[in-house]
């Protein structure tokens, strides 16, 4: 870690604890915030808080148990994520990244001869999956709300077979598609299909009545996937774990002992610890939504725009190319999300520290000049 950010958190712990403010932080690890290759890291909407102290102290002790297998473990996690979602502990799956779920649901829908329908852009998994499986992929864009084209995706299934992936909120953009809206679109889903929703980033959506969870609140359509990781706001995205939970149907024809085998000790020890510390979560979205409205601040302050963020991640509109911007910011050491070329002149922006948003700004003030961020 450099002087300037060493001097950052032995600033912030000083101030804490000289007004009391540690309330804000107990339990959360700023370990995170060391970045080994020098680079301020705000390209794959990690937890910049990192995990809990209850999971790294989890992790370390699990250094015991690396000579025996997961399976009790496994068995362990999958009876507390059912009972937190009041499921059978038979609906859950863990794998090694929601990915991994992902990936699994492709080759389902490859051997029935089907086809994906995907938003675009959105989180490319299943589609850079569809591509090497050779299975056609159908491609919709969002709507002029950024949200999913519901009336078109339901028109391309009927009348054939396949995965509807729906990632809500939408990776890169942020934004939601309303529950109701998809309710009535599963419930239509023709039962050739399975929809396969994705809710990496539930924990950070504001409360709005248009965002319910599918695990919390399920539809009757029994061909439902709904999938969660620990790597964002749980802070374990090196650790690789997360879980799907579905009918007991669907989760008997997903390969459930090829997807937990790949799943480590220390991972399932640690996710355990997290759920079972009911704080840790709300404590890191209340700084996440701190840290977001500050960042929309910024962008208000500079008179740009932004697509409606709901994650940890903010899409935001650069008025250039985004190769030249992804480019330009890596040359100063910070790395920021992908191009995506159906939305080219906008740049996905992880949230960070106070110190690395900081950064953030300067070097974006100097490439994108004050009136150059508008639509």
């Amino acid at each position: 870690m450099n002087t300037a950010r060493r001097k950052f958190f032995r600033d912030l712990t000083t101030a804490s604890l000289a007004t009391g403010a540690l309330s804000h932080w107990p339990r959360l690890s700023l370990m995170a915030a060391e970045q080994p290759s020098g680079l301020i890291r705000l390209d794959r909407n990690e937890n910049p808080y990192g995990p809990d102290q209850e999971a790294i102290a989890a992790i370390g002790k699990s250094a015991r148990l690396v000579n025996r297998y997961s399976a009790s473990e496994r068995q362990a996690l999958r009876k507390t994520i059912a009972k937190l979602h009041g499921v059978d502990a038979q609906q859950i799956i863990l794998a090694s990244g929601s990915s991994d779920i992902f990936r699994s649901a492709v080759r389902l829908a490859r051997d029935t001869k089907g086809k994906l329908i995907v938003a675009s852009p959105t989180f490319d998994v299943a589609s850079r999956e569809a591509r090497r499986a050779g299975l056609p992929i159908e491609a919709v864009p969002l709507t002029r709300e950024y949200s999913h084209d519901l009336e078109k995706m339901l028109s391309l299934a009927h009348g054939s077979s396949g995965l509807v992936y729906i990632c809500n909120p939408n990776n890169p953009t942020g934004s939601l598609t309303p529950r109701n809206h998809l309710e009535a679109f599963l419930n239509e889903l023709p039962p050739t299909f399975t929809g396969l929703i994705d809710e990496a980033y539930h924990h950070y959506v504001p409360d709005t009545p248009a965002y319910v969870s599918f695990i919390d609140r399920p539809v009757s359509n029994k061909n439902v996937i709904v999938t969660r990781t620990f790597s964002k706001i749980c802070g374990l995205a090196g650790e690789r774990i997360g879980y799907a939970v579905s009918s007991p149907h669907i989760a008997g024809n997903l390969p459930a002992e090829e997807l937990e085998s790949s799943v480590s000790v220390s991972s399932v020890v640690a996710a355990r610890a997290i759920l079972e510390d009911d704080q840790f979560i709300r404590r890191c979205y209340r700084l996440n939504d701190d840290d977001r409205q500050e960042f929309l601040n910024q962008i208000n302050a500079r008179h740009g725009h932004a697509v409606d963020p709901h994650a940890n991640f903010v899409f935001m509109h650069a008025g250039r190319p985004a190769r030249e911007v992804v480019d330009y910011f890596e040359t100063k050491g910070i790395l920021i999300g992908p191009p995506f070329p159906e939305m080219n002149t906008h740049v996905r922006v992880s949230l960070g520290l106070a110190d690395e948003m900081k950064a953030f700004w300067s070097v974006w003030d100097s490439l994108i000049p004050a009136g150059m961020m508008h639509t």
